[in-house]
């Protein structure tokens, strides 16, 4: 077990393993979190909304696991993860905040799924290796 990574957040059982894996079930994580430089694989358990910086500044972390029951990355979530080379989003994700990747320098491909609604400002500012952006088909009716 990674010292000072039981528990992380308030009433959560986030859990991390001996291969820095976090459980992430919900909550605040951030840069304030002891073990974030230690983390380099996050697979979320939660449903609805993966909250406002939960992995701000995460700089170690290199894969995430998002599952079908996300629906909304809040704001600065993956903000200067500058490890994390790709990401998966599941096609339930219908809304991604501001600077969602903002600092994301390792980031290369990205795809966003066909049900997204709603596109933060600045979400990949300053992701300088990424190459491939995938955006959905979008058919004006007018």
């Amino acid at each position: 077990m990674i010292p000072n990574c039981h528990n992380l957040y308030k009433g959560k059982s986030n859990r991390m393993n001996e291969q820095s894996t976090l459980k992430y079930y919900g909550g605040y994580g951030g840069k304030h979190v002891n073990c974030y430089e230690e983390v380099t694989t996050v697979v979320c358990m939660n449903t609805g909304q993966i909250t406002t910086e939960a992995f701000n500044c995460w700089h170690s972390l290199q894969n995430i696991t998002i599952p079908h029951t996300v629906t909304t990355l809040g704001d600065r979530v993956f903000s200067w993860c500058t490890s994390l080379t790709s990401i998966a989003l599941p096609s339930t994700i219908t809304a991604i905040g501001s600077h969602v990747f903002y600092g994301c320098e390792s980031l290369t491909s990205v795809t966003l799924p066909s049900t997204i609604t709603t596109l933060g400002d600045f979400s990949f500012c300053g992701c300088s290796s990424l190459t491939s952006l995938t955006l959905p088909y979008y058919h004006d009716p007018w």
